[in-house]
């Protein structure tokens, strides 16, 4: 029987259980990190509290519950439907308090889906409300989450003071799980401002009340922050045990949400001891998790960008000869893309694609990669499956862009005479005949361990005079049209220039199309 079945069996021999002591045993369970048996009992009390036409405060106390749980589980959805119907009927009914509890959840939401400006504007009105309300507890909750929006905006001076009048208020209102939470926030504010010893101070007071509170939640949260710190004093084992732990208790308490952050910190734990292998295992299970949580795409792309970096990062380890090689194809992907007048979503695949190109030369033997005769056939063939590896190991990747055609396809010739599958034309996705131009080019004019690298004028010579055989000529027009503007007509240090940085990369692509909406273009 499930904990859910149990705890309705529960409530349903318990028929005398009033109003009140579900809304306790419901309370308890939530502070337990009980989200499921808190969820079922909020169920049961909002039937109840309806039918029985209890005051606004009463019902909205279930929905914000019920809202809650669905948003530790990442069901933001939900989550935002429970908050929106609590928001309506408090201030129908003028209920301050329920209103600014309201407030403060929808604020959470806008604030995971990284729309900060209207996080801040609905912690600030629940502030007032609950100011109104003579809420003090109310009050330092409001605070404590415009602190949060303040740091992940980096602003870690606001972010500061506002967790510091958020900690006074609580303790005022006696609230110990409060405390904890807001203990726990600081830390984030003392690492980044360079404070570990009192982050390490942080740490050790939210751990010790958050185990007196009996809240898996927060442990496990004091968990990965404890591991943060032990990694940037490089005590490495103590920082693997302290996120794994992270790991187990997020996922006993039903928090995917933390579990995905503290994958994530067993990444970056893991990049800093150069295992990209390792990293690249929890950054696919953050994103894994981040992705399942409706939880915006924000978060997911976070990790997802290291992936990439990850990747990217791994296929040119095994070749010196291509370090650079994938930014720059990406970079002069976009070019083109921008030239051929395609949308954002389509640009920023192509530059995930080109980051990624030849992830697919991890499967193929180093020695063949960086062979300084003569290649074989058999030889030839296993590097050609390049492009084939490459779209097998994106398909293990949930990815929110369309690009393994694109990587499957980077290496087909306009005339069908490519591999792996000899398309020809329009058949060739048009991600793929970018990045093949792009490819050809970054090849061409870089030195190879069998021969030095053409000029750039030999190498544009060759694209522009192959299209129609090895390029789509409109391809290869847009391409000629961004070398011109580029000016690269000497050698390819201008390429060499692109950021490495997929993020910023993103953003830029993002940028533009952000004023056109504005200006209503």
């Amino acid at each position: 029987m499930s904990t859910t079945h149990k705890t309705i069996k529960r409530a349903i021999d318990w028929p005398e259980l009033s109003l009140d002591a579900i809304e306790t045993r419901m309370r308890q369970f939530w502070s337990e990190g009980r989200g499921d048996e808190a969820s079922t009992l909020a169920c049961l009390g909002l039937i109840a509290a309806r039918r029985q036409h209890q005051p606004a405060e009463r019902i909205t106390a279930f929905l914000n519950l019920l809202g809650a749980v669905a948003f530790e589980q990442g069901q933001l959805s939900e989550a935002r439907q429970r908050f929106s119907e609590a928001l309506q009927i408090a201030r129908k009914a003028g209920a301050a308090k329920s209103e600014a509890a309201a407030l403060s959840n929808l604020g959470a939401i806008a604030n995971i889906r990284g729309e900060f400006a209207v996080a801040l504007w609905n912690y600030r009105c629940a502030r007032w409300a609950f100011q109104r309300a003579s809420s003090t507890n109310g009050e330092a909750r409001a605070l404590q989450n415009m602190g949060m929006v303040h740091a992940d905006l980096r602003r870690w001076k606001s972010a500061a003071d506002c967790y510091e009048k958020a900690r006074d208020l609580a303790v005022v209102a006696d609230d110990p799980e409060l405390i904890t939470i807001i203990t726990l926030n600081t830390i984030e504010v003392h690492l980044n401002t360079g404070h570990l010893d009192r982050a390490h101070e942080s740490c050790d007071d939210a751990m010790r009340r958050a185990t007196e509170l009996g809240n898996k939640r927060c442990i496990a949260e004091a968990y990965r922050y404890e591991g943060e710190i032990h990694r940037r004093l490089d005590e490495t084992d103590e920082a693997k045990r302290s996120v794994n732990r992270a790991i187990s208790l997020s996922h006993e308490a039903g928090v995917p949400l933390t579990q995905a952050e503290a994958f994530r910190s067993m990444g970056e734990l893991h990049l800093s001891q150069n295992d990209r292998q390792a990293a690249l295992g929890a950054f696919g299970q953050a994103f894994k998790l981040f992705t399942g949580l409706d939880a915006g795409h924000e978060l997911a792309e976070s990790v997802l960008i290291r992936i990439i970096e990850q990747l990217s990062a791994e296929t040119e380890s095994r070749d010196p000869y291509l370090y650079g090689h994938s930014a720059r194809v990406a970079d002069l992907a976009v070019a083109i893309a921008d030239e051929l007048e395609l949308d954002c979503k389509t640009k920023k695949a192509i530059l995930v694609a080109g980051y990624l190109h030849d992830i697919g030369k991890l499967d193929v033997d180093a020695a063949i990669l960086t062979k300084k005769g003569q290649l074989t056939a058999q030889e030839l063939t296993h590097i050609r499956d390049h492009a084939a590896f490459g779209a097998a190991r994106l398909a293990k990747l949930d990815l929110p862009w369309d690009i393994i055609p694109m990587v499957r396809h980077h290496h087909e010739r306009f005339d069908g005479t490519g591999y792996p599958c000899r398309l020809a034309g329009e058949e060739i996705p048009l991600g793929a005949r970018i990045l093949l131009v792009c490819d050809v080019f970054e090849a061409l004019t870089a030195d190879r361990p069998y021969r030095l690298a053409w000029t750039t004028e030999w190498a544009l010579h060759y694209i522009e005079s192959s299209a129609g055989q090895l390029s789509d000529p409109k391809v290869m027009e847009a391409f000629m049209r961004v070398v011109r503007k580029r000016g690269l007509t000497t050698d390819r240090d201008t390429v060499d220039s692109t950021s490495q940085n997929v993020a910023q990369a993103l953003s830029m692509i993002e940028e533009p199309e952000k004023l056109r909406a504005i200006a209503g273009g």
